[in-house]
Formats: structure tokens, C-alpha cells, sequence
């Protein structure tokens, strides 16, 4: 099976394409890499012998052949549209979501306690289990279910490592490599 993800870079879009990849699926990624975050997180998965990259739809029609079974994920304004030859089988609205790699939502958000209070009041879900709880209805043509809220030792480790990663961004230099 064949997934192609676009925006594959966008930090939504690059935990649907992590995660895909970790699964043994074959992604596509469609991604112009206008910034400098998108190019940092395309080397995260670039080399994986799973993932191909086109800069855009054109670019893609122009070196494969679409394959019946390929499914499309678009990423747009909080929503996902998943689609098979042509055929909308979901649309999906995320809910709040957070993780690594997220444009943090309010400037006055400057320590983890700040973000983990501000997942607590929207009570906001980790990418990471949304996509691992969405994958296989993904692949199976069935909507998600409903998430549970994560239990408190959970959602401190997630806010932990989201902010790791916020502070790591902020301070790494990924031009040097």
C-alpha cells in the first residue's frame, strides 16, 4: 500500500508520515520545503528507503504511476481529507492537537508548565496518539473513534518531550549539517 501525505512537512503532516513509515507503509511525501522547519524535518525521514518526495502534485504525476489502492492524506486548516482514486472516503476535523515540532499557541507560553496547563485546559490531545489511534482506520477506510483523554502521568511525559523538542529547535543549528 502506497500513502501519499501533503503537506508531509507541515508537523502535522510529518507525524502522519513518521508514523506511516514506522508502520512498513510506503509514503509519498508532497511537501514544497518553503521552510526552514519543513527542510529540518524532511531529514528526519528522507534517506528511509519507504519515502519518495516530490515537491508538489505535478512533480509526482509526471514520475509515477498513481497506484489503485494509493490513498491521499491533505492537510488543511486543522483537517484531514483522505481520499482513494479521486473518491473522498473521510474528512476528518482534528481535534486540538499538540506535539513536537508545533508552533507554540500563545507567546505567553515561555516554560512547560505553561504548555502543559494549556493542554490540560483545552484538553488538547498528543499527535502521537491521535495518528497511532487514526492509523488503522486510515488503512481500513473507517473513520477514528473517539479518543480518551490521556491519564495525568501520560500527558506530563508528552508535554515533557514536546517541550524538549520546542527548546531543542530553539537552540539547535541544523545548517551545519
Amino acid at each position: 500500500m502506497i500513502i501519499t501525505v501533503n503537506p508531509s512537512f507541515h508537523w502535522i503532516g510529518y507525524h502522519l508520515t513518521a508514523n506511516l513509515l514506522q508502520e512498513g507503509v510506503s509514503v509519498i511525501g508532497i511537501d514544497s520545503l518553503t521552510s526552514e522547519r519543513s527542510e529540518q524535518l524532511y531529514m528526519f525521514v528522507g534517506r528511509n528507503s519507504n519515502f519518495q518526495h516530490f515537491y508538489n502534485q505535478e512533480d509526482k504525476e509526471q514520475h509515477i504511476h498513481i497506484e489503485d489502492d494509493e490513498i491521499s492524506i491533505v492537510y488543511e486548516q486543522n483537517e484531514l481529507f483522505i481520499e482513494q482514486s479521486g473518491a473522498l472516503l473521510a474528512h476528518l476535523t482534528l481535534p486540538i492537537v499538540y506535539g513536537e515540532w508545533m508552533d507554540l499557541p500563545d507567546h505567553e507560553i515561555s516554560n512547560e508548565d505553561e504548555l502543559y496547563e494549556w493542554v490540560r485546559e483545552r484538553e488538547a490531545v498528543y499527535i502521537g496518539d491521535y495518528v497511532k489511534k487514526a492509523f488503522p482506520q486510515v488503512v481500513s477506510k473507517h473513520l477514528p473513534p473517539a479518543l480518551d483523554m490521556e491519564n495525568e502521568g501520560q500527558l506530563r511525559r508528552n508535554v515533557h518531550e514536546v517541550w524538549k523538542t520546542i527548546q531543542s529547535e530553539n537552540s539547535f543549528d541544523f545548517k551545519g549539517i
